[in-house]
């Protein structure tokens, strides 16, 4: 039997760090040095290259490839769920979704997948993160959430965030809202059922 490969541990500020790059700057080739080179600190850029190989947006020689197009493109979210779900097929039978909490990712991680205790936390962030961008239902968008949302939430792009304020039918937009961002307006919530009846009978 295959050996799964390691899920990634970077952290989600790295890793849309590194995009940024790949979109306005890349290297000839994507390494150690041409990375530290543009920003991203030596102790972030493993975890980072690791995370991009394991997406296949780059080769081990550090080329990129033709995946990392979904990425850099911020509305290009099918492209993104078609390389999350190859990417992490190995894992995606055991998780349901939505997510209610990041701690039941990192035991799932801990005592199904072998991660080690010290990077779950870091590993189940980073997937729920991607899974959100790439379109995957990964909250209860109605749920009154207290304090800051979590890292996976906090950090997602406009295009993610709408993709899953659309998938509710009462959303809650303080839980997807970085701290100081302004509110998505623009963003209609979608009529209840209830509602759209009684639009139609009068």
């Amino acid at each position: 039997m295959a050996k799964a490969p390691a899920i990634p541990y970077c952290t989600v500020k790295a890793f849309r760090a590194a995009l940024d790059i790949l979109r306005t700057a890349p290297p000839t080739l994507v390494t150690r040095d041409s990375l530290v080179e543009r920003g991203i600190s030596a102790h972030a850029v493993y975890p980072v290259l690791g995370a991009l190989r394991f997406l296949a947006l780059i080769d081990d020689e550090g080329v990129l490839q033709p995946n990392v197009a979904a990425f850099l493109e911020p509305n290009d979210i099918m492209g993104r769920r078609r390389i999350f779900e190859q990417s992490f097929a190995f894992l995606l039978p055991d998780i349901k979704f939505p997510v209610d909490e990041r701690e039941d990712m990192d035991r799932l991680l801990v005592e199904n997948h072998g991660v080690a205790q010290g990077v779950a936390a870091f590993c189940a962030t980073f997937f729920l993160w991607l899974a959100a961008e790439s379109g995957v239902p990964v909250a209860d968008a109605g749920r009154v959430r207290r304090g800051r949302p979590p890292a996976h939430l906090a950090q997602l792009s406009d295009a993610a965030r709408a993709a899953l304020l659309g998938q509710a039918m009462d959303a809650d937009l303080d839980a997807f809202i970085e701290p100081g961002a302004i509110r998505p307006t623009t963003l209609a919530r979608p009529a209840r059922p209830s509602e759209a009846q009684s639009k139609t009978q009068s």
